[in-house]
């Protein structure tokens, strides 16, 4: 004969065998779901059919599922309200030693929210600070908080610049209402052109209808990158330091132009120092882009000269 108990507060069910025509009493029964979990035998109750056990209903020994749940002691009950979601419930012993941050750790392992994502409101006061403790709230034996979700916040790469921007849709918001976030928000001097918008160090987000998340922003504080339709961004790292230019979508423009643009960036003139690509030497400031084979949004790689080497 066998014995399931299942439980939400267990990682898989119990399972008790017994022997043929065996009686346990509801201690017995108690002291073996102790011996198997370390929960002590005061904090259980076992329900049947949806009813609960008592010595007077005891099982007899026969092949039956019992739902275990935690008599809280000394604790209080937690209600979490979500909003489009279904309420969140849990207990919380000892209390007095316990903070915010509990509260939020319990609500992340059983909803798989993500640190920042949301803050606590009760009695209409948002809990902002995670350490405080929870009997600095006064509340009865039950408390009801509710879950509220904040705009999750990207930065925007626009000429090397980081600037923040709220999003009103969350990871919803498609490219389309991000280009008038941008222009509205950022960068009015932008209202009449195109912009063009890409995961940094990724692929551009084309379709205006999509939206960030399925383009791959997706998390608080991810980095899209901006240019005008019609250029590009190229990248020179030099000296350890990473800087970009916005160069046009244009096959015939010439290596000499795109150094002369990003001595024009980084305050010093780099006509004549040599640039790698992907491994291969541009040495010749004449070729253009088509002829030296380059890809837009590269990286080109400067070698400065040592001043007093041998």
């Amino acid at each position: 004969m066998k014995l399931s108990i299942l439980s939400d507060c267990l990682h898989q069910p119990i399972e008790i065998n017994l022997k043929e025509k065996e009686h346990l009493s509801l201690d017995k029964l108690k002291q073996k779901i102790c011996q198997s979990t370390g929960i002590s035998s005061d904090e259980v109750v076992l329900f049947q059919n949806g009813k609960l056990l008592s010595e007077e209903n005891a099982l007899i020994g026969t092949s039956s599922i019992l739902f275990l749940k935690l008599k809280l002691i000394g604790g209080i009950k937690i209600l979490i309200k979500i909003p489009d979601t279904t309420p969140l419930e849990f207990d919380l012993p000892n209390p007095e030693t316990k903070s915010i941050r509990d509260i939020k750790k319990k609500i992340n392992m059983k909803k798989e929210y993500k640190e920042g994502e949301y803050i606590l409101n009760f009695n209409g006061q948002e809990l902002t600070n995670d350490d405080a403790k929870i009997s600095s709230l006064n509340a009865p034996q039950e408390i009801i908080m509710y879950l509220i979700f904040k705009k999750p916040t990207i930065q925007i790469k626009y000429k090397e610049v980081l600037k923040h921007i709220e999003l009103e849709m969350g990871f919803n918001t498609t490219v389309s209402d991000l280009q008038k976030l941008v222009k509205d928000k950022l960068y009015p001097e932008l209202a009449n052109k195109e912009l063009v918008f890409a995961k940094e160090g990724g692929y551009k987000l084309n379709n205006e209808n999509a939206t960030l998340n399925s383009g791959g922003i997706n998390q608080a504080n991810q980095i899209v990158e901006v240019s005008i339709k019609g250029n590009e961004q190229m990248f020179l790292n030099i000296e350890g330091k990473t800087h970009s230019i916005e160069i046009p979508v244009n096959e015939d423009y010439k290596l000499g132009e795109i150094k002369a643009q990003f001595s024009k960036k980084i305050g010093k003139d780099i006509s004549s120092l040599m640039l790698f690509c992907a491994g291969k030497e541009l040495s010749d400031n004449t070729l253009t882009f088509r002829q030296l084979g380059l890809q837009y949004r590269c990286t080109l790689h400067a070698i400065v000269p040592k001043q007093g080497g041998i």
